[in-house]
C-alpha cells in the first residue's frame, strides 16, 4: 500500500492535459525552495567568512587579551611568569608593551603627524609580523633608533626605509632656553601594512628598551601587557582566571570588548539577512500550500474513486502530504547541494566575474578584504534545512487534512 501511494503523489506531481496550474505552481515552488536554500546558506557562508576574516585581520595587530594599570605596570616581568603559569599551554605569546602617542616629522619635507608609538622587544615583533599582510624589515636592524612605520602613515610623510624621522613626546622639558619639546630621531628599518587601514595610518614600533626611555619608564615598568591564546572565542573563559592573580590596579579586556561595536553590527547585520532571506524562503515554501489546494481540487474525483476503492481518509491525505514533501526534501536538498558548492568556491566565481566584466567587485580598502571569504559552519546549514522542513511540513500538512473531508458520493455523483 505504501509504494502505491508514493506512486500515486509521484504521479499527481506531472502536468495533466486537463489541467497544468497545479503542476506548474509545484515546479515554480520547487525551483523557488532550490533557489532560496541555497542563497540562504552562500549569504550565510559569506557573512561568516567576512567575520572570520576582519577578526583575523584585527588580532593580527591587536591582542586577544590586554592588561592596563591604573599607573604604569611594574616588575612586568614578574606578573608575565604568574600568568603563563597559570593559563600554561592556553598562551601562544605574551609581549610587554610600551603604548602611548606622539608625533612624526619628517625632516626633509617638514610633513608631520600623529601616532600610536609601541615600545616592542624585537623577537616579540618578529612573531607579530606574521599576522602582518606585508613586512618589510629585517628584525636584526630593528635596535636601537629603529623605527617601523605602517604603510599609509610612512606614505602620508613621505619617508622610505633609510629615511630619517622625528618623533615628538607629548610632553615637555623644561631648559635653560625655556620650554622645549621632547623629540628624537629614529631610522626607519621597516614597512608593514597591518590589515587595516585604520592601523596603518597612525601605528608605529621602537624598541622597547628606547620606548621606555624616551616616554620616561624604569626598565622594568610597562604601561600595557598583549596575550594571545590558542583559542581566542575562549577569551572570557582566561580573563576569569588571569583576574584572580593579577593586583587590584590592573585591569583586564578582550579582544571582543575592544571590537564590541564592530561585532555586533555584523552580527545584527547577519541577523537581519538571514531574516529577510528566511522570509523569502517560508514564501517559497507556502506558494506550496497553494499549489497542493489547487491540487487538491482539480482531484477531487480521483479522491473520491479511491475513497470507493477502499482508501482510507489517512491514506488520502497522505498521498498529498507526500507530494508536498516531496517538493520540499527534493529543493532543499538541491539547494543545499548548490549553496555548499558555491560558498566553497565563491572566490573564484568572484574572480570569474571580476575578468568578465573588468571591474573590481571587492576593494580591500573598502571592505577590508580583498578576497570574497567563506566560511561554511555544519550548524548553519543542519538549521537552515531544519526551518525548510519545518515550514514544509506545515504547508504540506493543511491541505492534506482538507483532503481527507472529502465525501466520495458527492464527488461521484457528478460524473
Amino acid at each position: 500500500m505504501q509504494q502505491l501511494i508514493c506512486k500515486i503523489s509521484l504521479r499527481y506531481l506531472k502536468s495533466q492535459k486537463s489541467n497544468y496550474l497545479p503542476s506548474t505552481i509545484a515546479a515554480i515552488s520547487f525551483f523557488s525552495i532550490v533557489i532560496s536554500v541555497a542563497t540562504l546558506i552562500i549569504v550565510t557562508a559569506v557573512q561568516n567568512g567576512f567575520r572570520t576574516e576582519l577578526v583575523k585581520q584585527i588580532i593580527g595587530i591587536n591582542a586577544h587579551i590586554s592588561l592596563s594599570g591604573r599607573d604604569n605596570i611594574n616588575d612586568f616581568n614578574q606578573i608575565i611568569n604568574k600568568i603563563k603559569i597559570e593559563l600554561g599551554d592556553n598562551i601562544t605569546q605574551i609581549i610587554p608593551i610600551i603604548d602611548s602617542k606622539g608625533m612624526l616629522v619628517n625632516p626633509k619635507n617638514s610633513s608631520s603627524a600623529g601616532v600610536f608609538v609601541k615600545g616592542i622587544i624585537a623577537d616579540d615583533i618578529k612573531i607579530k609580523a606574521i599576522n602582518f599582510k606585508a613586512f618589510t624589515a629585517e628584525i636584526k636592524n630593528f635596535k636601537e633608533n629603529a623605527i617601523i612605520l605602517g604603510s599609509d602613515l610612512a606614505y602620508n610623510l613621505g619617508v622610505f626605509i633609510g629615511d630619517n624621522v622625528i618623533l615628538i613626546a607629548p610632553e615637555i622639558n623644561e631648559t635653560l632656553f625655556g620650554v622645549m619639546p621632547r623629540s628624537k630621531t629614529y631610522k626607519v628599518v621597516g614597512i608593514a601594512n597591518f590589515g587595516l587601514s585604520q592601523y596603518n595610518d597612525i601605528l608605529a614600533f621602537i624598541p622597547l628598551n628606547q620606548a621606555q626611555k624616551f616616554f620616561r619608564y624604569s626598565n622594568q615598568s610597562v604601561n600595557l601587557i598583549e596575550i594571545m591564546i590558542k583559542n581566542p572565542e575562549e577569551v572570557e573563559i582566561l580573563m576569569d582566571r588571569i583576574d584572580k592573580i593579577i593586583s587590584s590596579n590592573i585591569y583586564s579586556y578582550s579582544w571582543k570588548k575592544q571590537n564590541e561595536g564592530l561585532l555586533s553590527a555584523l552580527k545584527m547585520e547577519k541577523s537581519v539577512m538571514v531574516l529577510i532571506l528566511g522570509m523569502f524562503v517560508i514564501g517559497s515554501i507556502f506558494s506550496i500550500f497553494a499549489g497542493l489546494t489547487m491540487m487538491i481540487n482539480d482531484k477531487y474525483k480521483s479522491i473520491a474513486i479511491l475513497r470507493s476503492m477502499g482508501f482510507k481518509r489517512w491514506q488520502i491525505g497522505e498521498v498529498f502530504f507526500l507530494t508536498g514533501m516531496i517538493i520540499i526534501i527534493t529543493g532543499a536538498f538541491i539547494g543545499t547541494t548548490i549553496g555548499v558548492f558555491l560558498s566553497l568556491n565563491i572566490d573564484k566565481i568572484k574572480v570569474w566575474l571580476e575578468s568578465l566584466l573588468n571591474v573590481k567587485l571587492f576593494d580591500g580598502a573598502i571592505y577590508f578584504v580583498s578576497t570574497l571569504p567563506s566560511d561554511i559552519k555544519f550548524e548553519d546549514v543542519i538549521l537552515i534545512v531544519i526551518f525548510v522542513l519545518f515550514f514544509g511540513i506545515l504547508a504540506s500538512i493543511i491541505p492534506a487534512i482538507k483532503a481527507t473531508k472529502y465525501q466520495p458520493a458527492e464527488a461521484l455523483k457528478y460524473f
